[in-house]
């Protein structure tokens, strides 16, 4: 339950004081309605985590006027009050029944010791074991084990190094192998050879003959690639997040203003948003997540200093954008067209004369 004098009541009453509603704060914040009641009232079963929850405390208190590190240290003292008390509460609950269960092992113990009797070492000692058999002392017939690997006849020699000899004669493999060795060169030769030749004709028949007084009639001066043209209009934009293995990050996405999704992304997580209108991307963790718009990776910037990073996208300044690049695309190749045929005019004119 919430004291009087925590950083909830706090935070609380300073927004009452400026007449704004939980839901105003959560619109300008762009933190859910739920997790500012979570952290007004100090209920940290449903606060996200530590870190996550100490940027949103401090910009919340930042918004209202307070002093942000003040209220953060608040908050920090009173999560650690909470986690030593439940794991104090934790150990407490179980303490009683491992105490049981050894002090119940150690009395079977001595009752077994007192129960079995003494046995002598080899220098006669007496001497106590709790275990159920007595060991026995090994004898010497039981230390010497006979070998059961049967050495090398004395009459046979065995050459460990060289391979044994094959009874069916030689191998016929080298021979084969110098087969196609020679076989391969001579492919070679006969390709060089007849390709040689088909070049040199084709060289020899082909006249380099100029065309209406230009000197190069497969590069003509002054002739460029036209610009692409793009006509297909774009009816939406894609905008995707990925979160990588073994990373986490609280995000939030509103499409239209409405809220589709709002959770503590774990690594590996990828998704992927359509937007006909407009997008706002929030996260509290940049430096664990990966923003795409159209497959193209977007930068994520802090401009109010908040600790929150926040990338907004309209497709109507993106259809605008689009617009204006093809426009200026066909005017580029309008242009380089009238220039072609200028050329090509002008050349004909001269050939005529």
């Amino acid at each position: 339950m919430a004291r009087s004098s925590s950083y909830g009541d706090i935070l609380r009453n300073a927004r009452k004081r400026t007449g704004m509603n939980l839901g105003d704060a959560a619109y300008r914040l762009r933190i859910r309605p739920d997790i500012l009641r979570a952290i007004e009232e100090c209920d940290y079963s449903r606060m996200p985590p530590r870190g996550y929850t100490r940027n949103m405390i401090s910009a919340y208190a930042r918004m209202l006027g307070l002093n942000p590190n003040e209220i953060t240290q608040m908050y920090l003292d009173d999560a650690y009050a909470f986690e030593v008390g439940r794991v104090r509460k934790d150990a407490s609950t179980g303490v009683g029944s491992g105490a049981s269960d050894a002090s119940s092992r150690s009395s079977r113990r001595q009752t077994q010791a007192t129960e079995r009797e003494p046995y002598r070492n080899s220098r006669g000692r007496a001497v106590y074991d709790d275990r159920l058999e007595k060991p026995s002392r090994p004898s010497n017939n039981a230390r010497v084990h006979t070998s059961r690997n049967v050495s090398l006849p004395s009459r046979q020699y065995t050459n460990l190094v060289a391979s044994p000899k094959q009874k069916g004669g030689s191998s016929k493999l080298p021979y084969f192998i110098a087969v196609g060795v020679v076989v391969l060169l001579l492919i070679v030769i006969a390709v060089f050879v007849l390709g040689g030749k088909d070049d040199a004709t084709v060289d020899t028949q082909t006249p380099n003959v100029p065309v209406a007084g230009l000197s190069d009639t497969s590069n003509p001066a002054g002739t460029t690639t036209p610009p692409t043209i793009i006509d297909v209009k774009p009816t939406s934009a894609v905008v995707s997040f990925e979160v990588a293995s073994g990373d986490s990050a609280y995000i939030e996405v509103y499409v239209d203003e409405a809220c589709k999704y709002a959770d503590t992304a774990n690594g590996p997580v990828s998704k992927e948003f359509e937007i006909t209108g407009k997008c706002s991307f929030v996260t509290t963790n940049p430096s664990s997540v990966q923003l795409f718009l159209d497959g193209d990776l977007i930068e994520l910037t802090d401009e109010d200093g908040d600790g929150v990073y926040v990338f907004e996208v309209d497709f109507a300044q993106i259809l605008a954008d689009w617009e204006a690049e093809n426009a200026k695309a066909k005017a580029e190749a309008a242009a380089q067209q009238a220039t072609q045929d200028s050329a090509k005019s002008e050349g004909t004119d001269t050939a005529n004369e």
